[in-house]
Order: C-alpha cells, then structure tokens, then sequence
C-alpha cells in the first residue's frame, strides 16, 4: 500500500514540469535517514522492527526514484552498479563468512582490532559474492531466460 501511495506521489510529480533541487530532495532523504538512525535506541524495539524507518524510508525512496540528483549521478558509476548486482549474493554470504572468519579468528590469527576484522570480513564477502555472481547468479539467469524464450515460443 505505501508502495502504491509513493508511486502516485512520483507520478504526479514527474508529469509536471517543476524546479525541483533533485540533490536537495536526495541528500535531505539521506540525511532524515540518519537522525531516525541517531534516535533509534529511543524507540520500542517493536516499533523499530515495524514502522519506525517507514517515513525516511519511502522519503529515501521517493528522491532517487526520479534519479536526477548528484548523489544518483555518483550511484549510477559502473562500479556501484556492479556492487548493486553482486548484493544479493553478499546478503547471502557475508553473515556466513563473519561466523566462520571469527571462529578463524580466535583459534589461529588472534586480530584484535575491530575494524581489521570488519575490512577482511568485507573484503573476503565481496569476493565470495563476485564469483557467485560470475559462476552460478549470471549463467542461471541466462538459462532462465532461455528457458522462458523457448516455453513462449512454443504453440
């Protein structure tokens, strides 16, 4: 429903020629995200999990929706694009990847700096997910296409 209330909204605003500050619009949302973020802790634990994020949520992406703004110009770069394509195989991964690497960890490396873990967490997830993506993600949505092509072409 609120997805539907947002495309209304989009639609209304792109018929119509207007002077809109698109970087303003993206930023802002950005920005609204973050302070709902700095107050999180401040909210029921239910209500963060439900309809806490809503607004600066549908705010986020209302002003990207019309990808006019700086911010998107900087997003839509190739190697942003890329990271968008391998993220689905990141989500999948990288919780894998934190347990296995801090139970690595503790046994044999003894790394006691957060962030060094965070970054070769990172590193190791992106890796995995680029060579799920070139493997396994790219070649089964080709099949799956072909697949749909010849199920449409036949009588």
């Amino acid at each position: 429903m609120i997805g539907i209330f947002i495309f209304n909204i989009y639609l209304s605003f792109s018929k119509k020629e207007r002077s809109i500050n698109y970087t303003y619009l993206e930023v802002s949302s950005v920005l609204l995200l973050v302070v709902f973020f700095v107050f999180h802790r401040l909210i029921p634990t239910v209500a963060r999990f439900s309809f806490y994020y809503w607004i600066p949520m549908c705010y986020l992406i209302f002003s990207f929706s019309f990808q006019r703004g700086k911010v998107s110009v900087l997003l839509s770069n190739k190697m942003c694009f890329y990271l968008g394509e391998i993220s689905f195989g990141f989500y999948l991964f990288h919780q894998l990847v934190l347990r296995y690497f801090l139970v690595i960890n503790t046994k044999f490396l003894g790394i006691a700096s957060d962030f060094v873990i965070a970054m070769v967490v990172f590193a190791i997830s992106l890796v995995i997910s680029h060579y799920s993506f070139v493997l396994f993600e790219r070649p089964m949505n080709g099949y799956i296409k072909a697949l749909k092509e010849s199920k449409a072409n036949t009588p």
